[in-house]
């Protein structure tokens, strides 16, 4: 097994099978937001389209993260487009 982290700091895996890295937890808000401040990122996510994503699942901080909200740090409600250009920028 093959570990080690992206750009950003973040874990990957390797999966020898397949011959691809994966994301070992799934993606955080705080990735995507790093994502959405690249200049190379898709322009159609822009604020607007991340302040809807927060009305259906709100950002949570690390110092407030307890059992009862840590779903809140990762990323939800994606289309798969959306995930794709994550993707291919990560």
């Amino acid at each position: 097994m093959q570990l080690q982290t992206d750009h950003i700091g973040f874990p990957l895996l390797f999966i020898e099978e397949l011959g691809m890295w994966t994301n070992l937890i799934p993606i955080t808000k705080v990735q995507f937001e790093y994502y959405l401040c690249d200049r190379d990122a898709n322009r159609s996510l822009d604020n607007a389209w991340y302040s809807e994503r927060l009305k259906q699942n709100p950002r949570v901080t690390a110092r407030r993260l307890s059992m009862n909200d840590y779903h809140q740090c990762f990323m939800t409600s994606l289309l798969p487009q959306e995930a794709d250009y994550f993707a291919n920028w990560a």
